[in-house]
């Protein structure tokens, strides 16, 4: 009777143990933590947007928050005022958030951080931005982030709920969830998503290197092969926002970035400026040219691999 009631209880508890690993709902804390995971990303996005936020052909913050971050300022002080404006988690997971922030916001912060670093002597730069122009013509940053509970099984069968169908890029990751029939965590694919957009964003970087303006840009200037090896490549792509997400059946990750034209050659300027300083030559580009868009793909499969390696923590962190 002892052994029965032992055999009885082991199928018991291995029951409990795959249904929780299988689809089942979460807990309230681990929404909440998936939650706080998609937040913290969104916030990061938020930085690297406003880093190549443009208006009406004005750099509004590009090198004040290159300068910032430079002196140890943490990234949250730039997006005080930031509105979370949507977010979610579903049953298997898989966690979304909206953030948005004006840029008159986005000024008001980088004043009050610039007056900050001067009283404490960090920094004597004295950045003046044009209040008058954004004033008359607002404009919103907005970023997407993702997050995931831990060892959760993806649920394939979870379709867009008409919360998520708003916002493109959310509807696009929950399909290609559906997409994956081999077996993974929605831990895993947020990872593989991440892990994608930088390959793609890299890829960007390379291709932007090479395009017809920014190599006439480095002509005029006389900017040396050695030169370009102290350029990081992300100053090449800051503005580029993704645009795509896409999975295959075999749990490989497929994610799209793309850059206008326009943030080229503002990104391009800030990279001369910076090797060559105030004394630079400028090209001209048609308007028309300047709102083509480039864009690349990244690749990542969200399948463990069989040494088991950790690729990053999804859990709420410092959004430095």
């Amino acid at each position: 009777m002892k052994i029965f009631v032992r055999i009885m209880l082991i199928f018991m508890l291995a029951g409990v143990s795959s249904k929780a690993f299988c689809g089942d709902k979460i807990s309230a804390q681990d929404k909440v933590l998936a939650q706080e995971a998609a937040l913290a990303n969104a916030y990061v996005k938020l930085v690297e947007n406003i880093k190549g936020c443009n208006v009406e052909g004005f750099t509004v913050t590009s090198e004040a928050v290159t300068e910032f971050l430079s002196v140890g300022v943490q990234s949250n002080a730039f997006v005080k005022g930031a509105r979370v404006i949507d977010k979610g988690c579903d049953d298997d997971g898989f966690a979304w958030a909206i953030v948005k922030i004006s840029i008159q916001a986005v000024i008001e912060n980088l004043e009050s951080i610039q007056r900050k670093l001067i009283e404490e002597g960090v920094t004597k730069v004295n950045y003046k931005f044009e209040k008058e122009l954004i004033q008359t013509r607002p404009v919103v940053v907005t970023a997407v982030g993702f997050g995931a509970a831990r060892n959760v099984s993806m649920n394939a069968s979870i379709t867009p709920s008409a919360q998520q169908v708003k916002w493109p890029l959310v509807t696009e990751a929950r399909s290609a969830i559906a997409k994956i029939k081999a077996p993974c965590t929605t831990q895993d694919f947020v990872k593989a998503l991440r892990r994608a957009e930088s390959i793609a964003t890299l890829n960007l970087a390379r291709e932007v290197k090479g395009v017809d303006v920014s190599r006439k840009f480095f002509t005029v200037n006389d900017i040396t092969a050695e030169d370009m090896e102290t350029i990081d490549a992300s100053a090449f792509v800051k503005g580029a926002t993704l645009s795509k997400i896409d999975a295959s059946e075999d749990g490989v990750v497929s994610v799209s970035v793309k850059l206008r034209y326009r943030n080229i050659v503002r990104n391009t300027e800030d990279i001369i400026r910076n090797i060559k300083g105030e004394r630079f030559k400028s090209l001209r580009i048609e308007e028309k040219m300047q709102e083509t868009i480039l864009e690349e793909t990244g690749t990542a499969s969200c399948i463990a691999s069989e040494s088991g390696g950790e690729n990053g923590s999804l859990l709420p962190g410092s959004i430095e």
